[in-house]
């Protein structure tokens, strides 16, 4: 039964460093496109701006998507368990 907490906790982890890739690749390309306009020199991309209102929507969203595969990862380890197939 132990193994499966650690397969479970392993996705969980998996699933979080995806969720969390995207804002810090955003903030990242922001803090690159300030240090070009501190420089004076010309941006390669615009930075893309936007409203706090598209942050909560994709945000919310991560959240629900976040939180529904980790409902089927609990449910699917659930049914692993008490299946009886983790004492095989």
């Amino acid at each position: 039964m132990a193994v499966h907490r650690v397969i479970l906790a392993l996705e969980t982890l998996v699933l979080l460093v995806l969720v969390g890739l995207i804002p810090y690749e955003v903030w990242s390309l922001g803090r690159q496109v300030d240090a070009y306009r501190q420089m004076g020199m010309p941006v390669p991309d615009d930075a893309v701006s936007m409203t706090a209102g598209q942050w909560a929507a994709i945000g919310l969203l991560a959240a629900v998507v976040a939180g529904g595969t980790l409902a089927a990862l609990v449910r699917s380890h659930h049914r692993v368990v008490r299946g009886g197939v983790s004492e095989a």
